[in-house]
């Protein structure tokens, strides 16, 4: 066991905790739903950007409760988990909101309410790709400099 940790936050079950939660809700909303082309998978999609969020809190929280010192300019680990944390976050709201969104600014006919929603995914699909193509450099660069030490 890890110091200090308790079980529940240990990440050997999460995944596939997660992955099986995921696919119950999955299977019955395609059952629900008669089929994969009728409408959005929007509980399945709702409960992945939760998902997700849960396990950016547990890496945070995992990082202090561990005291462990991480340089997040150079850490490729914190910059997949952010990239991912933040845009799940994002997405998990505009989902929650997204009805409210659109019918508040559906009324004046020029869908606004859509626009607003394609410009926020925008701006976060851009961050999280920013943070995981940053991710890549920074391990582009840890494995540069550990190879050029044996040298």
């Amino acid at each position: 066991m890890e110091k200090n940790i308790p079980a529940y936050l240990q990440w050997r079950i999460w995944p596939n905790a997660g992955l099986f939660i995921f696919s119950l809700i999955y299977i019955s909303e395609i059952i629900y739903n008669r089929g994969f082309n009728h409408s959005f998978v929007f509980f399945s999609h709702t409960f992945t950007s939760f998902y997700f969020m849960v396990l950016g809190f547990v890496y945070y929280y995992r990082l202090i409760q561990l005291e462990i010192a991480v340089h997040a300019k150079s850490d490729y680990v914190f910059w997949l988990v952010t990239g991912l944390f933040v845009y799940q976050f994002a997405s998990f709201f505009i989902n929650l909101f997204f009805s409210y969104i659109v019918a508040l600014y559906l009324s004046d006919g020029n869908n606004l309410g859509i626009s607003i929603i394609n410009t926020l995914r925008v701006i976060f699909n851009v961050f999280f790709y920013g943070a995981w193509i940053y991710a890549f450099i920074c391990k582009y660069r840890e494995t540069i400099s550990s190879s050029s030490s044996y040298a």
